[in-house]
């Protein structure tokens, strides 16, 4: 089994629980989860359950401000250190919700027409705004290449929950929705 398959059987079931309750498809979760954990083997995904790069303050923060970026690192110019996640699935609801704050909900918009590329391109502007179309290009390589295959079997009823989801999320999403209740929510993603 290589790293690929390794990756997808760990962290598919996190996935596929966001989708289930933000309707987020769960591929696409996956290739840019993969994308930017190196398949989960970097540094901050192995010490800190990160698997999205995503910064934070406080209790949630990552000792160290280095990023690695195709192989080479660096030092970061934003403020802030990198989430650091009890377990697993928290990194990945932190990633979709993200996706209902200000900064980012814009993108949702082009799952509705199934518009991939787009919503790819419009999240990565935010994410990576100083290379966004070479951030698209490695995602959605990775996203074609191992787990479109995830996302056509749920994409109908995804993209039919889409207004639903977003009428819930006008109200500020926040990490407190799930802070308590951790062992509960992992055993209803892994069930």
């Amino acid at each position: 089994m290589d790293h690929i398959d390794i990756y997808t059987i760990n962290n598919k079931p996190y996935a596929e629980f966001v989708t289930k309750i933000t309707s987020i498809p769960a591929g696409i979760l996956l290739a840019q989860g993969a994308w930017e954990s190196n398949w989960g083997r970097s540094n901050i995904c192995i010490k800190a359950n990160n698997f999205f790069g995503i910064r934070g303050y406080g209790s949630y923060s990552y000792l160290g401000d280095v990023e690695v970026w195709n192989g080479e690192k660096f030092e970061t110019s934003s403020n802030g250190s990198f989430r650091s996640y009890k377990h697993p699935l928290f990194s990945w609801l932190d990633r979709a919700r993200l996706n209902f704050t200000d900064t980012y909900i814009e993108s949702i918009s082009f799952l509705f027409d199934n518009n991939i590329k787009d919503y790819m391109l419009t999240l990565a502007k935010k994410y990576a705004p100083n290379s966004p179309a070479t951030y698209v290009k490695n995602w959605l390589s990775i996203y074609n290449a191992h787990f479109k295959e995830i996302d056509s079997i749920v994409n109908n009823r995804v993209i039919s929950c889409f207004k639903d989801i977003l009428e819930m999320h006008k109200i500020k999403c926040s990490i407190v929705i799930w802070k308590g209740r951790e062992e509960q929510i992992i055993k209803d993603a892994i069930n």
